[in-house]
């Protein structure tokens, strides 16, 4: 990662969407474009 660290937060939660579950995760994203791109 270098010098920046990637966020992190950690939550206690009384139980899962599907108690089957042992793990549960959502996650997003934000990519840059390379300079010069023209998506966006």
């Amino acid at each position: 990662f270098g010098t920046i660290r990637p966020a992190s937060t950690m939550i206690i939660a009384g139980g899962l969407l599907d108690p089957r579950w042992r793990v549960e995760v959502e996650a997003e994203a934000v990519i840059a474009h390379p300079a010069g791109d023209a998506a966006g």
